[in-house]
This record gives structure tokens, C-alpha cells and sequence, in this order.
């Protein structure tokens, strides 16, 4: 879109930033809304102890596992997969908020606990903590479009990216079944035949 106009370019990249902070400030809007509006604090160590908040976040894990091994995806809207995009600047921070959702999958775990961390804080520590992460994720895009011969640098897709991905999904494994040992003793071979029963599905 720049076509080789180095300032549009940063611009554009900018926009694209600009789109994943949104993301992240509709976060912040939650996490005060949850706080302000319903007095509503999540706890992170009193949630642990609920055997059945831990049972399903055991049984969301092993789903966006079997995610991450290809088992099932999430539709890409047809104008975004064909390569029809809207162009200019509201086009760029629509693409990336777009990638900030799209991400999810992937950074759900740590999402969560930010989350459930902001919810102990004051309002503008979270607040900042929260739009930081956006930051942090945008910021690779905004250094791209200022040098984009650093875009020769970085590794090219191929199959390592999927190896990545299927690695995650082991992780993904391994949290759940560490949260599975804080589940009640009695009920757990019933949770491991339900998991199985819910891959299968």
C-alpha cells in the first residue's frame, strides 16, 4: 500500500499498531467495567480452589490443544483471506485488531491471568499493564515498516512454524494436567474419560 513511500509506510504500520492497542484497551474497558460497574473482583488464588472453575479451565486447555495439533481452526473471514482487504488506515487498524484476536488461541493462558491479576490491582496500574502488552505486540510491525530489510532477517514459514504450533499444544497439555491435581481425587479418572469423550466430539 505504501508502495515503497517509506513515510506511509511507517504510517501504515503505526495504523496496524494502533488496531492490536485496541484490542488490548477493550481488555482494559472490561477489566474496569467487571470492577467499577458490577463490583466484581476475580480472585486468582480463591478460583484455583474451585474444583469446578479448575476442571474447566483443565477442559479448555485440552481443546485449544487439540487447536494447536490441527484438529479444528477458526474461520478467517472471506475478506481477509482472499486478500481483500479495506486499504488505507482504518483498513490497517482493522487488520490489526484482527490479529490481536486472532492471536488469542495462542496467548489465551497469560491473557487470563493478567486478567485475573488487573482484577487485584488499582485501576491505572491494570489499565497501563494491560495496553503495555498491545505495545509490546505492535511494536515488531511499527520496527518492519521503518526497515523492511529486516523482513529478509526473520526465519520464513515452513514447517517449523507447524512443529512450533504442535509443541504449544503439548504445553497446553502439560497445564492441564497440572490443574487437574488440584481436582477432586474421586472424580478425576471421570474428568480424564470426559476429556477424551470432548476430543472426540
Amino acid at each position: 500500500q505504501a508502495e515503497k513511500g517509506k513515510a506511509k509506510s511507517f504510517a501504515l504500520g503505526v495504523a496496524f499498531a494502533i488496531g492490536i492497542i485496541l484490542f488490548f484497551a477493550a481488555l482494559a474497558i472490561l477489566n474496569i467495567v467487571l470492577k467499577l460497574g458490577f463490583g466484581l473482583v476475580f480472585q486468582w488464588g480463591d478460583q484455583f480452589r474451585n474444583p469446578a472453575f479448575v476442571i474447566g479451565m483443565a477442559l479448555l486447555m485440552i481443546v485449544l490443544a487439540l487447536y494447536m495439533f490441527g484438529l479444528f481452526s477458526f474461520g478467517i473471514p472471506a475478506s481477509v483471506s482472499g486478500g481483500k482487504q479495506k486499504g488505507g488506515f482504518a483498513g490497517s487498524i482493522g487488520m490489526g485488531f484482527l490479529a490481536a484476536v486472532l492471536s488469542t488461541p495462542c496467548s489465551f493462558a497469560i491473557l487470563t491471568f493478567v486478567l485475573a491479576w488487573a482484577q487485584t490491582q488499582p485501576i491505572i496500574l491494570a489499565t497501563i499493564t494491560i495496553l503495555l502488552i498491545g505495545v509490546g505486540m505492535g511494536a515488531p510491525y511499527v520496527v518492519l515498516t521503518m526497515a523492511p530489510s529486516l523482513l529478509s532477517k526473520i526465519p520464513k514459514p515452513g514447517r517449523w512454524m507447524e512443529l512450533f504450533k504442535h509443541a504449544t499444544g503439548f504445553v497446553l497439555l502439560a497445564i492441564a494436567v497440572k490443574l487437574l491435581q488440584a481436582a477432586p481425587i474421586d472424580k478425576l479418572i471421570n474428568i480424564l474419560y470426559y476429556a477424551v469423550v470432548l476430543a472426540v466430539c
